[in-house]
């Protein structure tokens, strides 16, 4: 990706929003659609508008379109100050639907965790909760293998269990401990099979990057969280608190992320209202505060989910809020002294004489010309180990 596509998707965001809306039909994902799809027009109108605040300010264009090119002055309809009012209410209206859109889909992913949340506490309410829910098949649709043929067509066995649980019988308690041990991780089991049947592009829009792409990397939503959930279902308590530490993350950050769709949700509202003052003369303390909270809620959006959602120790990170590229180019000038040494030394390296090796035939011939008695030979030989010395 080159660094103009990184800088305009971190600036306006057109490029991923088209990467997304391709994505969204591949997977033939309703919400994606339309969501990618508010992004896209977004985009395209923020262009349109940033263009005519271009040329509004720049008034010797203007006017030289005004001289020159008269008859595009005369097919204009409205004043160009109020077609930048037009566009910047349709742009912000564009992004606060887009928001509000995301804000549903966040909520809808949200609903999962509480939807298939295990309300029992110990024995006696998990067997209560299973009695309650027993011929709910969706219900049923939780059960571990094991323990659904334990279980199966047994209602009425479990309802005098739970009775005689209800009277004090201990047996009756130590029985349904037995029962129940065959139906591990049934806290998480909801939740983890309904998560791993979502989209793809679900996930990767629900939680932030860096867990979307850990997930990715271990083999995604078909191969990773589907061999979780077998584990799982097949009673592996290391699969169990894996999947338990991964639900909780999940959780966590999806809620954290939904405050970021409301921040923009309201920042766009806001810069909607604002755009009133195009067609009619506010008070220039009022345009100041509206543009002061518009900058606030777009600055302070934008460091809370990169310094505090895209950050997986579940702090606040003030580096993280500076874009990748800026921090590599950044990271790549301090080191520059130590590259450049090195390449110096490089160079020198490369400069210094090789050290010749003789062939081991030409030393042997030597060697016995000096024992022969050969004075200039010897006194050769004599200063080269010196010199090498």
């Amino acid at each position: 990706m080159s660094i103009f596509t990184k800088i305009e998707g971190s600036i306006i965001g057109l490029s991923t929003a088209c990467n997304n809306l391709i994505d969204g039909f591949k997977q033939d994902h309703r919400i994606c659609i339309a969501e990618s799809g508010f992004e896209v027009t977004g985009g395209v109108t923020a262009y349109a508008y940033y263009a005519g605040k271009f040329f509004d300010v720049l008034y010797s264009i203007e006017n030289i379109f005004t001289v020159n090119i008269p008859f595009l002055v005369h097919i204009a309809i409205i004043p160009l100050k109020h077609a930048l009012g037009s566009i910047g209410g349709f742009l912000n209206t564009i992004r606060a639907v887009k928001e509000g859109l995301s804000l549903y889909r966040q909520n809808q992913f949200l609903n999962l965790f509480e939807k298939h949340a295990w309300k029992g506490t110990d024995i006696r309410s998990d067997l209560a909760e299973t009695i309650e829910h027993f011929d709910n098949l969706e219900f049923q649709a939780n059960f571990s293998p094991k323990f659904a043929r334990i279980v199966t067509g047994k209602k009425d066995h479990l309802i005098r269990l739970l009775k005689k649980i209800d009277s004090g019988d201990q047996e009756a308690v130590t029985r349904a401990e037995r029962i129940f041990a065959r139906w591990k991780g049934r806290h998480i089991r909801g939740k983890l099979a309904t998560i791993a049947r979502l989209p793809a592009v679900e996930l990767e829009r629900a939680l932030p990057l860096w867990l979307n792409t850990d997930i990715t990397n271990k083999g995604g939503r078909e191969h990773y969280l589907s061999s979780l959930l077998e584990q799982v279902d097949k009673g592996s308590q290391k699969a169990i608190d894996e999947a338990s530490k991964l639900l909780e993350t999940m959780h966590t950050y999806a809620y954290k992320k939904s405050t970021v769709h409301l921040l923009k949700m309201i920042g766009a509202m806001i810069g909607a209202f604002s755009c009133i003052g195009f067609f009619i003369a506010l008070p220039i303390p009022v345009t100041v505060i509206l543009l002061i909270i518009c900058g606030a809620l777009a600055v302070g959006a934008y460091m809370y989910n990169s310094g505090y959602v895209e950050n997986r120790e579940n702090c606040f990170s003030l580096k993280l809020c500076v874009p990748e590229f800026i921090r590599n180019l950044a990271f790549d000038i301090s080191q520059a002294p130590d590259k450049i040494r090195a390449q110096i030394n490089t160079w020198f390296d490369e400069k210094t004489p090789a050290v010749i090796t003789p062939h081991p035939f030409y030393v042997s011939k030597i060697v016995s010309l000096i024992q022969e008695g050969q004075k200039p030979i010897r006194n050769t030989a004599e200063r080269i180990l010196l010199r090498a010395s």
